[in-house]
């Protein structure tokens, strides 16, 4: 299934290049309501395209899978755009009650990269990798 950001009303994208030298097409969410909902209910995502969290400032950065549709890694990244830690493969939750915080360890993160589960590693990024947009 195609999933077109543009149905679910975001509007901003860029254009991110990873270590693997590929350039994906991500979603920037900066609005509160974006920040909220991420990418729940979205049925799937092609490979090259993602989302951009963007922080008002550094922080720990908390995150959950509610009504994910399907699994991902999330990569969280300080203001120079360097990773700081990876959650490979992180699985949407099975209940509201049953849905854990994944919470960075580090309390510096200003953007957060959430891609389709697998693509990290085919994008080789890794910890301390700069990601460039």
């Amino acid at each position: 299934m195609v999933f077109l950001f543009s149905s679910c009303g975001f509007s901003q994208f860029i254009d991110l290049r990873v270590p693997s030298g590929d350039q994906i097409k991500v979603k920037v969410s900066v609005s509160s309501n974006e920040l909220a909902k991420g990418l729940s209910k979205v049925p799937s995502l092609e490979a090259f395209q993602g989302m951009l969290f963007i922080f008002d400032k550094p922080k720990q950065a908390n995150f959950w899978m509610k009504e994910m549709m399907f699994d991902l890694d999330i990569i969280f990244l300080d203001e120079n755009k360097k990773v700081l830690e990876i959650r490979a493969n992180e699985v949407p939750c099975q209940t509201i009650n049953e849905c854990p915080i994944i919470q960075s360890k580090n309390t510096a993160i200003k953007y957060v990269l959430e891609v389709p589960a697998g693509m990290a590693t085919q994008y080789q990024i890794n910890n301390d990798s700069i990601l460039k947009w």
